[in-house]
Order: C-alpha cells, then structure tokens, then sequence
C-alpha cells in the first residue's frame, strides 16, 4: 500500500495563494506587479513564518514602476524589510 505524506500549509502561505488568485483578475495589476507577488509566495514557501508574505504583497500592489524594488528571496537586501526576527 502506497503511503501519502501531506503537505501542511501555513495560513501566511494560504493567504499570499489566495490574494494572488484574486487579484490576478484584478485591474490595473499586470504582469510585474503578479511577478512581484508570486515571488513573495516563494519567499513565504522558503522563509516560512520568518517572512511576512502579507508585507511583502501589500508592497508589491502599491508599487508604481519597477524601478520600486523587486523581491528576490537569493537578496538580502530587497527582502530585508519583511524578515521577522523573533
């Protein structure tokens, strides 16, 4: 008999998921801005609960052009401002 593992979800994690579907029928957002978001879901998947997803997509939608930030979970420099340190 084949064994499942399962996969639990953190509700950060969920929650990035969840905002990146809504908002990808959402106007006014395009193709940079749900790069942006995507990439904070991969950070939260990385960083677990020592990155703030919600932050970081909050940031992503209000940023203007690319030259904002861009967030790349490999730079410290750009992701700095939504690791918690507990």
């Amino acid at each position: 008999m084949a064994s499942t593992k399962y996969f639990r979800l953190s509700p950060t994690f969920t929650l990035v998921i969840l905002g990146l579907l809504l908002l990808s029928s959402a106007p006014g957002l395009d193709g940079m801005h749900l790069s942006c978001i995507a990439n904070c879901s991969q950070c939260v998947k990385i960083y677990a609960e020592f990155f703030d997803g919600r932050q970081c997509a909050e940031f992503c939608i209000g940023m203007r052009n690319w030259g904002d930030g861009h967030i790349d979970c490999n730079d410290p420099t750009s992701i700095s401002r939504f690791i918690r340190y507990q």
